[in-house]
């Protein structure tokens, strides 16, 4: 499927409560909490995203009124000068350009906000989400070779300069 043009993303808001904690989850399956594990997929973590987070930001990515995507640029708020990015998209809605779309409103979101670099950890074995990653223009700073759900994998670094 393609990227759908009707998706709208925005900054997360206050009346997005309910319908993050349906979206964290659906998605609180181990296919997904495998390559994805910022914080618990809880509605203790929707709060948190919704009335305690300061400097950091999430975006939704929404259709029909239901969230199929979250970024984020985080670390600001623990005191950090080079945020980190996260993406996530609902599991119903893999392969359809959400991913890249949320990751390139993001990186937007980044340099208007006058960041000059942004960071990011994806696992060598998620193959879609390193192709999105370097296509961007992200490169490669550092790997470690880790043990996940025990099984090898290889946790890469990545930053991309947005200057």
């Amino acid at each position: 499927m393609g990227i759908k043009t009707d998706m709208l993303i925005r900054k997360v808001g206050l009346a997005d409560y309910e319908i993050l904690i349906r979206f964290l989850d659906d998605n609180n399956i181990s296919e997904i909490v495998r390559y994805f594990h910022p914080f618990p997929f809880t509605s203790e973590t929707a709060r948190n995203i919704i009335y305690k987070t300061k400097q950091d930001k999430y975006y939704v990515a929404l259709f029909d009124d239901r969230i199929v995507g979250l970024s984020m640029l985080r670390g600001w708020d623990e005191g950090f000068d080079i945020p980190s990015f996260g993406v996530l998209v609902d599991r119903s809605f893999h392969n359809q350009g959400i991913g890249m779309k949320l990751t390139q409103f993001s990186l937007t979101e980044a340099k208007n906000l006058g960041c000059k670099k942004i960071r990011l950890s994806v696992y060598a074995s998620n193959v879609n989400a390193l192709h999105i990653y370097s296509s961007l223009g992200f490169k490669e700073k550092s790997c470690t070779v880790i043990i996940v759900n025990g099984k090898p994998d290889t946790k890469i670094i990545m930053v991309k300069e947005l200057e």
